[in-house]
């Protein structure tokens, strides 16, 4: 359950670039869901590089 609720707290951008497939494609599902930033700022250095 715990990992539901990370990845709706997600930035936006990170949801966007999700579905705009413009994430970076090495990027999984479980780096998405362990270990996530509370803060957006901090989300967005770590996964839009």
């Amino acid at each position: 359950m715990s990992r539901c609720l990370t990845l709706t707290t997600l930035a936006l951008e990170i949801v966007q670039a999700i579905l705009e497939e413009t994430i970076n494609p090495g990027l999984t599902l479980m780096e998405l869901s362990t270990g996530t930033p509370l803060l957006r700022e901090e989300q967005r250095r770590k996964f839009l590089r």
